[in-house]
């Protein structure tokens, strides 16, 4: 008890400093994708409204789909940038390119989805045939020189995708998030095993703290404004680089 009572009082003073200045943003909109992990594209979109304490240093929007709704999304992301906010956008990538070329003026990283590495996997995921419009994507981002990453949520059934998650990534050139929710039923060799790729630069691991019916499966929601998951992958990150160069 009384290790928690320090740990959380840490958290709220790290949570002061301008590098932990970090929030998730949902946008309450739906997603044409059919994931069988997700429950978003079985409930309706609600009102979005952000709150005055949103503001902050980096901000996470992510959905649903954000890109369902151009408009808004524009409107809101132009609103953080002019109070100085670093925009992170997660995405599912099968969206129409020249009407998200207005969005991309307002965004600082795009984080792509990669639930699968084949275009078989991807349709079982899925439940969308999408795995050629995803490359698509990647190339049309490419071209856009927007800083991106590509996100794998990863869960006992597609644990065996990792090794050619990864080499995707590094073939396209890519940092890879791959994030694990806190309640997945992983035993101690499989966690042992999504950590060991900590190691590898460009790559980070989030444990998903929290969970929302109409919040995308596909984010690792509450991990990324977690003090002590910044400060862990930021070491590795450190570490990776450093040992990568001896």
């Amino acid at each position: 008890m009384y290790l928690l009572k320090i740990k959380n009082s840490l958290t709220s003073i790290l949570n002061y400093l301008p590098f932990f200045s970090v929030t998730e943003l949902y946008l309450p909109t739906l997603c044409k994708l059919r994931c069988f992990h997700c429950e978003v594209w079985k409930n309706h979109a609600l009102d979005a409204f952000v709150p005055k304490d949103f503001y902050k240093k980096t901000v996470h929007l992510y959905g649903g789909e954000p890109t369902q709704d151009v408009s808004r999304l524009t409107s809101l992301l132009s609103r953080l940038k002019l109070k100085g906010s670093r925009t992170h956008l997660w995405t599912h990538g099968l969206f129409d390119e020249n009407a998200l070329k207005s969005v991309l003026t307002w965004v600082d990283h795009i984080h792509v989805y990669f639930p699968a590495p084949t275009q078989e996997t991807y349709r079982n995921i899925t439940g969308e045939d999408g795995f050629v419009q995803f490359l698509s994507c990647l190339e049309f981002l490419k071209e856009e020189k927007k800083e991106m990453s590509l996100n794998f949520p990863v869960r006992m059934e597609t644990l065996e995708f990792l090794p050619d998650v990864h080499e995707f990534a590094r073939r396209y050139g890519l940092d890879l998030i791959i994030h694990y929710h806190k309640d997945a039923s992983f035993s101690k060799e499989p966690l042992r095993y999504i950590h060991r790729y900590r190691r590898i630069p460009g790559v980070t691991v989030y444990k998903s703290t929290h969970h929302a019916a109409l919040a995308c499966a596909g984010f690792p929601l509450g991990a990324l404004k977690s003090p002590w998951q910044i400060v862990i992958n930021l070491a590795y990150s450190i570490r990776s680089r450093i040992t990568s160069n001896l």
